[in-house]
């Protein structure tokens, strides 16, 4: 016998009422092949559910007693534990979440046609990598995006199949950014990428820099990625060019903030400035974003900083874009 015959007797799907939305993903993904339903109930998974049943836990310690032992809780142990009997009683877990749906591919794609013995006593499968995330994902957030017909739920899909377990969530939910510059500069295209914190919330210190409708925008856009990203047991999180320059109505409200120079003197036809980072109002200001951010999407798992490119960079350095200039409490 097969796994997938194993699989096409199942008879019944089982996740808990409370299970992370991927849970349920995988039960409709097993229930498609097998024709089994899906029961969705308060249970502690102590005890089997009976013949024909499959349930699908949310992590290793609500295996029934027995079926795995699991004594090590460091991020060393991580993969995903499967064990199908004949007649299609069984069970899946895993150390983390964002291990399963990927399993969930391997185990209908490729372990469908093994022999039912790599399961039938039960397997942990290891994980190679305890995380597998896109660097400047360019469909997702960057200028990818936008091409015409692209379907961010296929795409999130996809990434998940193939074995990814992060995502960056942060793009922008138009063509353009916010960024304007004086006709014929090119300079504006480079605000798409890896958007910074402000474009999505606001502090007291920028407070109605940007509109409101325009933050609004783009934190739906970003809601939804994360959105995607729980369905498929990926975690989000952003990769930010920062501290990213601001508008310079900002210095006419705050003079004494005004940082390094960050522009691309190629490229652009007015200088841009971001805010001086050596000074407490500005580290109370990304604080402040952070937190608001975190309390928007609470999911959010990674944030990635990449500094020095498209009006990002620190007062620090003496090379590359930024000069030496920078604010007085450097």
């Amino acid at each position: 016998m097969t796994v997938a015959e194993a699989l096409g007797r199942v008879r019944e799907i089982r996740v808990t009422d409370d299970a992370a939305t991927v849970l349920r993903t995988v039960a409709a993904e097993i229930g498609r092949l097998s024709g089994g339903k899906i029961a969705v109930a308060s249970y502690s998974g102590a005890e089997d559910g009976g013949r024909g049943v499959f349930q699908i836990h949310s992590d290793l310690e609500t295996l029934p007693q027995g079926r795995i032992q699991c004594t090590d809780t460091s991020n060393e142990l991580r993969g995903v534990f499967c064990e199908l009997a004949e007649d299609g009683t069984g069970h899946l877990a895993a150390t983390h979440i964002r291990f399963l749906f990927s399993f969930c591919t391997y185990l209908l794609r490729d372990l469908a046609y093994e022999d039912i013995s790599v399961v039938l006593n039960g397997k942990f499968f290891k994980a190679t990598f305890a995380w597998n995330r896109p660097t400047y994902d360019f469909f997702l957030t960057q200028e990818g995006r936008i091409q015409r017909n692209l379907n961010r739920d296929t795409y999130v899909r996809r990434l998940a199949e193939s074995g990814f377990t992060h995502l960056e969530i942060n793009g922008l939910a138009f063509p353009e950014g916010h960024e304007s510059g004086p006709a014929g500069e090119a300079y504006p295209m480079f605000y798409t990428y890896c958007p910074a914190l402000d474009q999505f919330v606001a502090s007291k210190l920028n407070s109605g820099l940007y509109s409101p409708e325009r933050l609004s925008e783009y934190l739906v856009y970003l809601k939804k990625n994360a959105q995607l990203a729980r369905e498929y047991g990926l975690v989000p999180g952003l990769l930010c060019f920062e501290p990213r320059s601001v508008p310079e109505e900002f210095f006419d409200r705050y003079p004494m903030l005004r940082g390094a120079r960050v522009d691309h003197p190629f490229r652009s036809f007015k200088p841009r400035y971001n805010m001086t980072i050596a000074h407490p109002l500005v580290r109370e200001h990304y604080a402040e974003m952070v937190q608001r951010l975190m309390e928007a999407v609470p999911e959010l798992g990674f944030l990635s900083v990449w500094t020095n490119d498209s009006g990002a960079g620190f007062e620090h350095t003496q090379s590359l874009y930024v000069g030496r200039n920078g604010g007085a409490y450097l």
